[in-house]
């Protein structure tokens, strides 16, 4: 039997990734040398394959909460096919593991086709989402942001003339600007007519503390069976905290500050 596997990482939400690829009829667009698929009820279905020779695999899907399955077996000559899906769901993205197992006739010539089977499956679903991504006059987009950070502050990363900036907006208002001069950057959108692509927005996570004793307590208990990075901002300047097994492993925050503070990230490690 041959495995390959690969790995990589989209901004899109999960469900969606899993409604897509669950779908055998979606397929069509993601897998290199699939020639059709036949649905016979609503998990099986008949794959055919066109490699080395041709294949036609009667198939099923598994589904299970962070886990697609596709598996079929080919009677003559004899085959096995297995594409595996993992899926992690981070706080900004999700992380995709995908691997392919083939056993049967011509093995030993299969690992180049199945590494580059994963390698397409990988380039086709990043450019199905590409294209997905929604494009803006300049007022459509500032009212589309202005009006989701009411209340709260979001991070939007656009893009403008083949170039990529990322913006902040808190309570209605763009308040920071990365890659541009503010004034420079406002001003170009004055004068600029063609459309700008919205490729990520997210909601700025915020958990205010009374104090830094408060953090170091709650994160200690939730970090008690793993590793923990934390981002914190005390008077505009950022800090990291990295907690393991119940304990703090590194801070860079002042021992002796007594204020209160922002815990703005919190990732596992």
């Amino acid at each position: 039997m041959i495995e390959k596997e690969i790995v990589f990482k989209l901004n899109v939400k999960k469900q969606d990734f899993m409604t897509l690829i669950s779908s055998p009829l979606n397929l069509t667009q993601f897998w290199m040398f699939l020639k059709e698929i036949r649905i016979l009820n609503e998990n099986e279905y008949i794959a055919k394959f066109k490699v080395f020779m041709n294949f036609n695999f009667k198939m099923r899907r598994v589904i299970n909460p962070n886990q697609i399955v596709h598996e079929g077996v080919m009677d003559f000559p004899r085959a096995m096919f297995r594409f595996t899906v993992n899926v992690l769901e981070g706080r900004k993205e999700i992380v995709i593991a995908v691997k392919g197992e083939y056993q049967g006739p011509l093995e030993f010539l299969a690992k180049s086709p199945m590494k580059k089977f994963l390698e397409n499956f990988r380039d086709k679903v990043i450019a199905y989402y590409e294209k997905k991504q929604e494009a803006f006059t300049v007022q459509e987009l500032f009212k589309k942001l202005s009006d989701d950070s009411k209340g709260k502050s979001i991070i939007a990363i656009i893009e403008l003339d083949s170039k990529e900036y990322t913006l902040t907006f808190k309570d209605g208002k763009l308040e920071k600007v990365e890659g541009e001069d503010y004034n420079d950057f406002l001003t170009r959108l004055l004068t600029y007519s063609g459309f700008v692509k919205l490729l990520r927005e997210e909601e700025i996570y915020e958990e205010e503390y009374e104090s830094l004793d408060d953090l170091i307590q709650r994160l200690k208990e939730e970090s008690k069976d793993k590793e923990l990075e934390a981002t914190v901002i005390i008077k505009d300047k950022s800090f990291k905290i990295i907690f393991k097994n119940g304990e703090v492993i590194y801070n860079n925050v002042d021992p002796k500050y007594k204020g209160k503070l922002k815990l703005i990230e919190l990732n596992e490690k």
